[in-house]
């Protein structure tokens, strides 16, 4: 009897004792990361393996590859490479099933020195990445960050109209030091579209840029974890202070309604209280509802269906925001908002009809492109009436949506029914879309008419108007700048020769970038290419790229000066010894050859060969600033 009970504590110990090299963190909490495609349901830590339980959130039928080069980080920096997969394999592309979810196992070599947090990176540097997965409960940053507040009454001031410098400072918290340090900032003007600008962080995650604008417009931050909305305007500052933790909990599926961990963003400066109000606000009202994707997959079936659920709609998301806690500015910016999504569906009746129709056709896809091809669907007459309850779209205050641009380029193709419905052409939207027809050519380079510059003058968008005279001039301007790299230029060769010849050649361009072409007249590659290249001239005409072309006496000097009328550019034609020399030099077996300079003078790319244009627009392209 002693025997057994001593069997069986001596079990229960090694039991005990295996159990003690087991522990199990369940859906432990994380820094950020730059994908909420995947997300970690547990961690199983062994002496013998590293295990994450992975989650999968995405469209039904897209795919997830995890692959083969993944690996954990501690905070030592020591990386522990994967192992396998279980569920996946690597490398191999996964089908996320139709519930949209799907779950997995990656193995690793167990975690051997004490940490508190790993890092998970997917592959290369690019690839899925999750900081600060805890394996030791951490206590987060505490945060003391003033929240700028409202009044419940404060109302939505006409827009700064205004041509002056918009500035947008702020600090990304906890930014992990291999996340990418860049950003982007799109604005999103309702006349000019879409407008693009980079934003590079600091080491401490600290940013500014200061962008030319002619009213309030709304904007998005995009970072590697999320997206930041703000509201910048002319010869206004607006600072933010980007909770990178918060941002990423909001977007988790697994800890969304975990404690949050103050505010995702902190707003000062212009409009900072109605910003942090509607940034707290941000998913309350469910826009999937009138998508033109949501609509086509439900049972509506005709366009009245689509319009009648529509309008109700407008009533149940006016109804939610008369019933929020948002002061009366951020409701109206709401309200607006919800117009232009509503308006935007309307528009798009005549595709969601054609998409209704061959789903229900049952048609293979080769099929329903023929179809699209040749479908004529008509609209109940006056289908777009119900729009002149729309009529916050015709006023000023519709620059505050950050939809109102996007929709614009669409209300551009109903303008007549926009001006039958409300009874006028006068107005923001008439304003806008005459202003948008207008930028459209000086966006491509192309200055204005005689008639154009009157039909600008004559708007009421005075702010535009200024804006445009002054982009008119810098086009005029580059298009002389272009004339004058049309012309052929002869350029005297100076009078030395050996290692000191090229750089004294180069010297006069220093801070340009220069494509140096070795040629002759009587090389039929060389002419070819020459005529080739003066495509690639006109689509760089705006960069500072210089063309050098150097030969030498086996080009006849009749002949020479005749062919470069058409090849414009700075000419060189060398001693039969100066050529030699340099041929000699340089190592150049053949011509034509290419030399890309950088502006700081040094060789950047060199080809025997005309190596196609689109190779040598991507060599440029590597150094023009």
């Amino acid at each position: 009897m002693r025997k057994v009970v001593v069997l069986i504590i001596g079990l229960f110990c090694l039991w005990s004792s295996m159990a003690a090299k087991s522990q199990t963190i369940n859906r432990p909490k994380f820094a950020a990361w730059n994908s909420s495609t995947l997300e970690i349901e547990k961690v199983v830590l062994t002496d013998t393996a590293t295990i994450i339980c992975f989650k999968t959130f995405g469209q039904p039928h897209s795919r997830v590859q995890i692959a083969k080069g993944s690996f954990l980080k501690d905070e030592q920096e020591m990386l522990y490479p994967v192992r396998y997969g279980v569920g996946i394999e690597l490398d191999i592309p996964f089908v996320i099933p139709s519930s949209g979810e799907a779950t997995f196992e990656l193995h690793f070599p167990p975690i051997h020195s004490p940490t508190a947090t790993v890092d998970f990176q997917e592959g290369s540097e690019n690839g899925l990445h999750i900081w600060g997965i805890e394996l030791v409960k951490q206590k987060p940053p505490v945060l003391s960050y003033p929240i700028e507040r409202c009044k419940k009454n404060q109302i939505l001031e006409l827009p700064v109209t205004k041509h002056g410098k918009a500035t947008l400072r702020g600090k990304v918290l906890e930014l992990p030091r291999d996340m990418r340090h860049q950003g982007t900032l799109q604005l999103y003007d309702a006349v000019r579209g879409v407008q693009k600008t980079t934003v590079h962080l600091n080491a401490q995650g600290e940013f500014e840029v200061e962008l030319e604008l002619a009213t309030v417009t709304p904007s998005l931050l995009i970072l590697p974890f999320g997206e930041i909305s703000c509201f910048l305007a002319p010869d206004k500052v607006t600072e933010v202070v980007v909770n990178t933790r918060e941002c990423c909990r909001r977007q988790s599926q697994l800890h969304r309604s975990d404690k949050a961990y103050g505010r995702g963003v902190y707003y000062w400066g212009y409009l900072a209280g109605i910003q942090q109000e509607l940034e707290q606000d941000r998913d309350r009202l469910d826009f999937s509802l009138c998508s033109p994707e949501f609509i086509a997959a439900s049972d509506l079936q005709n366009a009245d269906e689509i319009k009648s659920y529509l309008l109700d709609l407008r009533d149940e998301y006016r109804l939610q925001i008369e019933k929020s806690s948002l002061c009366l500015a951020a409701k109206e910016i709401q309200t607006i908002t919800v117009d232009i999504k509503l308006s935007l569906c309307l528009i798009r009746t005549k595709e969601i009809l054609m998409t209704l129709y061959l789903k229900n056709q049952r048609i293979d896809r080769e099929e329903a492109e023929g179809h699209l091809r040749t479908m004529t669907i008509k609209l109940p007459t006056h289908f777009y009436d119900c729009l002149s309850q729309f009529s916050t779209l015709n006023s000023p205050k519709a620059f505050y949506a950050l939809p109102y641009g996007e929709a614009c380029q669409l209300y551009a193709g109903i303008e007549p029914e926009w001006a039958k419905i409300l009874n006028t052409t006068d107005g923001t939207l008439f304003e806008v879309l005459a202003m948008r027809r207008l930028f459209t050519p000086l966006a491509e380079g192309i200055p204005f008419t005689e008639q154009q510059q009157a039909l600008l003058e004559k708007s009421t968008l005075t702010a535009y108007v200024e804006m445009f005279q002054a982009l008119n001039r810098k086009v005029k301007d580059r298009l002389e700048e272009f004339r004058k790299k049309e012309k052929t230029v002869i350029v005297e060769v100076p009078q030395i020769s050996g290692k000191e010849l090229l750089p004294a050649i180069l010297a006069p361009y220093r801070g340009e970038v220069v494509l140096v072409d070795f040629w002759a007249t009587w090389c039929a590659p060389c002419r070819m290419a020459n005529q080739v290249i003066q495509t690639l001239k006109k689509e760089l005409y705006q960069q500072p790229v210089v063309y050098l072309y150097i030969t030498g006496e086996t080009s006849p000097e009749e002949v020479w000066v005749e062919m470069i009328k058409t090849v414009h550019g700075n000419h060189y034609r060398l001693t039969k010894e100066q050529w030699q020399e340099l041929i000699t030099l340089y190592g150049i077996k053949g011509i034509p050859t290419y030399f890309i300079i950088t502006p700081e003078g040094e060789l950047h790319y060199r080809k025997t060969g005309f190596p196609g244009i689109d190779v040598m627009r991507a060599k440029l392209s590597e150094v023009i600033r």
